[in-house]
């Protein structure tokens, strides 16, 4: 990927940021024998509420040790550090271990299920030169690919969406005929699972919520997974399916706000827009990029835009009023739409939005690091009843996302983006 050079920047101090928070990792891993794992925030339901617990972690991508693992391998990529190599030694031992605790059936699952976690050792026992770690992940991931398909796994974060490009990769460079029946069981799983009308597909990803807009759990990260499986394929059902799904995600399309309707809520009467990669333009920016890219058709590019153009104005409104909650993660935080932003700059050639991820770099950096304030993170309590972003050390809510995306900065976009699969 070609970088911007427009936009000359200081690599170092968002280098030694990301290192720093490496450090702080390895400080708070508590070890048992050749195992190390966390203790920080999270969210159960307890009694019907809400509440926000100190937790250790699981093994997934999400908020778990593959997460943290990938950002120290990241790391490692840049300058070898013992301290670094151990903490990733043991965090990846601790993953290996702890695979039994993922919930039942999870196997589909990138961030939340086992696929990540194959995946992981797969990336990072490749980099690392560790056979053993390659060969368990080779090992997972066939094992996952003769599994069922359960009802629920559908969406980005928790289902086939997110399992098919991944898939596809692994198949492109093994060529192993399990993975490549795995893809088309999935890719039919999600064509089985739409609501088909004659102009819209859309699709209900958990019996909690609707059919929705949005990246990680809507239409956008169904129907992205699909043109993945267009392009590999050439089947026009999977083309149609890409089709249909973004016609439902624009029939909620607000053009005042230049934002996509979030319909996971409806009771109040009424609909509101998410400014997250999870939910609203920022992911939904990612999709449009993706599908101008596959396609060259120029109607995503402006889509893509103007999901650009808004996650913009959302950092600056958070940016600029200090009354305004905001946290770093990479899920629903700033740092995660900052590297939105800067990949909307790599892939459009576009320094304006370059500069919008430097800013909240450097943001981020005068307020939380050179005064050793601990970074906020995304876990946030839904009822509001309990103080959120109290300190976690994940991917997607906490400290390695945010510490991967000072890499992401300090490599100016060359690391590939975890937010867009």
């Amino acid at each position: 990927m070609t970088t911007l050079q427009q936009v000359e920047i200081d690599t170092t101090q968002y280098l030694d940021t990301a290192f720093s928070i490496g450090y702080q990792l390895a400080k708070k891993s508590i070890w048992d024998g050749n195992r190390c794992n966390w203790l920080g925030s999270g969210v159960k339901a307890a009694n019907g509420a809400w509440a926000v617990v100190q937790q250790t972690f699981g093994p997934d991508m999400y908020n778990g040790t593959a997460g943290i693992a990938y950002f120290l391998s990241l790391l490692l990529d840049q300058r070898d550090d013992p301290i670094i190599a151990d903490t990733l030694e043991g965090t990846i031992n601790q993953m290996l271990s702890s695979l039994d605790s993922l919930e039942e059936g999870h196997n589909y699952a990138y961030f939340g299920g086992k696929l990540g976690v194959a995946d992981m050792l797969i990336s990072i026992g490749k980099a690392r030169g560790k056979t053993e770690w390659e060969t368990k992940g080779w090992e997972l991931l066939l094992e996952i690919c003769q599994q069922d398909i359960q009802e629920f796994e559908i969406d980005i974060i928790a289902g086939v969406a997110g399992a098919i490009p991944v898939l596809i990769k692994r198949f492109t460079e093994s060529k192993h005929q399990i993975i490549g029946t795995a893809i088309a069981k999935a890719s039919d799983f999600l064509v089985e699972k739409a609501t088909k009308t004659p102009n819209f597909w859309s699709w209900v990803s958990s019996e909690a919520i609707p059919a929705t807009t949005g990246y990680s759990h809507g239409a956008s990260g169904m129907a992205i997974a699909l043109l993945e499986m267009f392009k590999l394929t050439k089947n026009t059902v999977y083309f149609n399916g890409f089709r249909m799904g973004l016609n439902f995600e624009n029939s909620n399309y607000n053009t005042q706000l230049q934002n996509w309707y979030d319909l996971r809520d409806t009771s109040s009467g009424q609909l509101s827009c998410g400014d997250a990669w999870c939910h609203g333009a920022p992911g939904i920016a990612l999709s449009r990029l993706k599908a101008w890219e596959i396609t060259q058709e120029d109607a995503y590019r402006q889509e893509a835009e103007l999901a650009l153009n808004t996650t913009h104005r959302s950092i600056y409104n958070s940016l600029n009023n200090q009354n305004l909650p905001s946290n770093f993660s990479i899920c629903h935080g700033l740092a995660g739409n900052a590297d939105i932003l800067l990949e909307g700059g790599l892939r459009l050639n576009n320094p304006t939005y370059k500069q919008v991820a430097i800013d909240v770099g450097n943001y981020g950096i005068e307020k939380y690091a050179k005064h050793g304030i601990n970074w906020p993170s995304g876990v946030n309590d839904p009822s509001g009843g309990n103080l959120g972003m109290q300190e976690t050390p994940g991917l997607m809510l906490g400290l390695a996302g945010t510490g991967y995306f000072y890499l992401r900065l300090a490599t100016e976009g060359k690391l590939d983006s975890v937010l867009l699969l």
